[in-house]
C-alpha cells in the first residue's frame, strides 16, 4: 500500500478522545522532562552562594547530565521499541522524579553531581517515548501536530518555572523549587501506566520483519545526513536551556526577581510556536508536497533567526534581551521536535524509538562536549564568543538537511528496505 493511500485511509478514522488525553500526560512529561533541568540553570546564582558552585563545577555539572544522557539513548530506544511506552514511562520518568526529588537534599556538589547524572539516564527515555507514544496513536498525516499540540501545555509549565522557582526560592528555600516537579512526575508516571493501553489501528500494513536495531538503522545511508543535522544543532539549544537564565543574570544584570519575571517568556514562546510550525508542516503534506520537503521548508524558515545571537550581547535592555531570546528559543526548539517527527517518516515503525534515540545521542555528543568547553570559555572570556560561534551552527545544519532531503525527492528512507538485525 502506498504512504498516499494509507493516509486516504488513516485520516477516514477518527483519532480516540484517549489519545488526546494521553497526549496531555505526554506534554506534561515533556514539561517536566524541561523544568527538571531547568531549575538547575535558574539557580545557577543562588547555588553559586548557596554551595559555593564555580563557572567550571556548573559545567561540570550539565556535563554529568549529558554524558550518561547521550550514552542512554543509544539504548533507551531499543528498549522502548522492545517492551512498549507503558512500562517504559513508569521506568523512565518514575526515577527521572525521584532524581529530582534528591537532587533537591543535595548539600553539595558532590551530592549534585550523582543526582545530575541518574537524571541523565533516565530522562534518555523521555524523547523516544514521546515520539513513539505519537506513532501508536495518531495517523501519519496528524503527527507533527500531535507532536506539537502538546507545546502550548508545555508552554504553561515553562511560563510557569521561572516565576515559580524564584517565588519558592525567596519564601522557602531552593530545595522545594526541586521537590515540587518531582513529586508531580511520579503522579504522571502511574497515570500513563493505567491509560496507555490498546492503541487505535489506523490501517497502515502490519510489519512483517523485527525491528532493525541500531545496527541495522546505522546502515541506513538515508538517515546519516539527519545524524549530522542534529551533531550541529543540539549544541546549541542545550547551551541556551542551561545558560541563558545565567547570561540574563550574569551579563546583564537580571535579579532572581527579574529572572522570575522575564526569564519564562523564551522557552514559552518556543514551545507556543511548535504548535504553527507543527500545523505548517502537516498543511505542507496535505497539499501534495513530500514528506521530506515538508519538514525540509520550515526547518530553512527558522534557521533564518540564527544570526539573532549575534545582537543578544549587544541588548540595550532587558525587553530586548526577552525578545532576541524569544526568537532563539523558536528556531532551536522547531529543530528538535520536527527532526524528531521526521525520524517517524524515516524508519519502520518497529523502530522509531531507536531511530530517536540514535538521533538524540548524537546530538547529545556535542552538546555535551559543547557545554564542558563553554563553562570554561564563560569563565574567561564572557558569553559573546559562543554566542557568535553558536549562531553558525543552525544554518549549516540546515545547508545539510536541504541537500539530503529537501531538493525535491519525493521519498522519504521509509521506502528504502531496512534490513534486519541478527
Amino acid at each position: 500500500m502506498s504512504d498516499s493511500t494509507t493516509a486516504a485511509s488513516a485520516s477516514t478514522v477518527p483519532v480516540p478522545t484517549r489519545s488526546w488525553v494521553l497526549l496531555g500526560f505526554v506534554a506534561v512529561a515533556a514539561v517536566l522532562f524541561v523544568v527538571d533541568r531547568q531549575v538547575l540553570s535558574l539557580l545557577k546564582t543562588t547555588l553559586g552562594t548557596e554551595l559555593g558552585i564555580t563557572d567550571t563545577q556548573y559545567g561540570w555539572l550539565i556535563t554529568a547530565f549529558m554524558v550518561p544522557y547521550t550514552v542512554m539513548y543509544l539504548f533507551t530506544g531499543t528498549w522502548v521499541d522492545r517492551w512498549g511506552t507503558r512500562k517504559m514511562s513508569l521506568i523512565c520518568i518514575g526515577t527521572m522524579s525521584l532524581a529530582t526529588i534528591f537532587t533537591g537534599l543535595s548539600t553539595s556538589f558532590h551530592h549534585l553531581l550523582i543526582w545530575r547524572v541518574v537524571l541523565g539516564v533516565a530522562e534518555a527515555g523521555i524523547i523516544p517515548l514521546s515520539i513513539l507514544f505519537v506513532v501508536n496513536w495518531f495517523p501519519k498525516e496528524r503527527r507533527a501536530t500531535a507532536v506539537s499540540v502538546k507545546s502550548p501545555i508545555g508552554a504553561l509549565g515553562q511560563m510557569a518555572a521561572p516565576p515559580l522557582v524564584a517565588f519558592i526560592t525567596l519564601t522557602i528555600s531552593w530545595h522545594y523549587a526541586f521537590f515540587i516537579p518531582g513529586v508531580i512526575g511520579v503522579g504522571v508516571a502511574i497515570a500513563w501506566w493505567f491509560l496507555d493501553r490498546n492503541p487505535p489501528d489506523y490501517g497502515e500494513p502490519p510489519l512483517l520483519t523485527k525491528s532493525p536495531g541500531l545496527l541495522g538503522l546505522l546502515k541506513m545511508r538515508a538517515i546519516w545526513p539527519l545524524l549530522g543535522v542534529r551533531l550541529l544543532s543540539d549544541p546549541f539549544w542545550f547551551f541556551l536551556l542551561y545558560w541563558h537564565a545565567a547570561f540574563l543574570q550574569e551579563q546583564l544584570g537580571f535579579s532572581l526577581e527579574q529572572i522570575g519575571k522575564w526569564a519564562w517568556i523564551p522557552p514559552a514562546c518556543g514551545s507556543l510556536c511548535n504548535l504553527g510550525v507543527g500545523l505548517f508542516s502537516d498543511w505542507l503534506v496535505k497539499r501534495g508536497y513530500s514528506l521530506n520537503r515538508a519538514r525540509s521548508l520550515p526547518l530553512l524558515l527558522a534557521a533564518g533567526l540564527a544570526p539573532l545571537a549575534w545582537l543578544l550581547p549587544f541588548s540595550i535592555n532587558p525587553a530586548m534581551a526577552i525578545v532576541l531570546l524569544s526568537g532563539l528559543y523558536l528556531m532551536c526548539s522547531s529543530w528538535l521536535f520536527l527532526t524528531n517527527v521526521f525520524v517517524a517518516d524515516l524508519v519502520p515503525r518497529n523502530a522509531v524509538a531507536t531511530g530517536v534515540g540514535l538521533l538524540s545521542a548524537m546530538g547529545g555528543a556535542t552538546a555535551a562536549l559543547f557545554n564542558l568547553v563553554a563553562g570554561s570559555l564563560v569563565g574567561q572570556f564572557g558569553y559573546t564568543p559562543i554566542l557568535i560561534g553558536g549562531a553558525l551552527l543552525h544554518p549549516a545544519a540546515a545547508f545539510v538537511f536541504w541537500r539530503a532531503y529537501g531538493g525535491g525527492r519525493g521519498q522519504t528512507a521509509q521506502a528504502v528496505p531496512v534490513p534486519a538485525s541478527s
